[in-house]
């Protein structure tokens, strides 16, 4: 993805704006301050987004040797980190999945970490302090008990409402709720069933991924329940099947 998309002003309870920043290993521009509403009661909520790190830390073409302009996690927090103080107490920072697998530099990562010490990908998230996440189908790649072990070190929580147990309970949370400004987010995550299909052998007997839509409605139903003003779904998956 080589450009920034962004939304503004979608109506929302209780949060008049909503301002949506997708930052998909893409080299973004600063957003500035966003100017609050005249309603001493509402503000400006900014949604930072990103999707399919795929194991890119730092700016780097591992294939090729070199530079990889404009990707990287070390590139992105800069931004991020200019979008927060423009933006105090006003942005949530989410991503969509696939960041465990991708690159040489993940699978390095996978063989020395993957006994239990630090895991150098979600130290990094950490670092920059993402809100959530919701599980990509990647993340299966290396086995379940390596996702286990990376959300175990995961200071954020990540998601995926679709995800069950073989005894039918939620194998990992199906939703999160987070604060700004006085206002309860919900967020809902969920990952694409294709890896039932993908990663059959990783997942057999261990986890069951079933349909989305059911599952997030589910999730979304139970985070309003449980207090939520205004919802946000973290989904990996594609747009162009049934």
């Amino acid at each position: 993805m080589s450009n920034c998309t962004l939304v503004r002003d979608q109506k929302l309870r209780f949060v008049p704006r909503l301002l949506l920043v997708f930052l998909a290993a893409c080299a973004p521009a600063v957003i500035p301050p966003v100017t609050p509403g005249a309603d001493a009661g509402s503000f400006e909520l900014v949604v930072l987004s990103t999707t399919d790190q795929h194991g890119r830390i730092r700016g780097w073409d591992y294939y090729a040797d070199t530079i990889e302009a404009g990707r990287g996690l070390s590139r992105l927090a800069t931004a991020v980190d200019s979008i927060r103080g423009a933006n105090p107490g006003r942005v949530l920072l989410v991503d969509a999945g696939d960041l465990l697998q991708g690159n040489p530099f993940a699978y390095v990562a996978m063989k020395k970490f993957g006994g239990g010490a630090a895991n150098p990908i979600v130290a990094a998230m950490n670092t920059m302090r993402y809100d959530a996440l919701a599980i990509g189908n990647h993340e299966y790649n290396y086995g379940v008990p390596y996702l286990e072990r990376a959300i175990g070190q995961a200071r954020f929580p990540m998601l995926s409402a679709n995800t069950l147990k073989p005894d039918g309970s939620h194998k990992f949370r199906p939703w999160v709720i987070v604060q700004r400004k006085g206002v309860k987010i919900g967020i809902v995550g969920a990952t694409t069933p294709g890896v039932m299909v993908w990663d059959a052998e990783n997942v057999k007997g261990r986890v069951q991924l079933t349909d989305i839509i059911p599952a997030v409605r589910t999730a979304v139903d139970e985070v309003r329940a449980a207090g939520a003003n205004i919802v946000i779904v973290a989904v990996h998956a594609g747009l162009d099947e049934p």
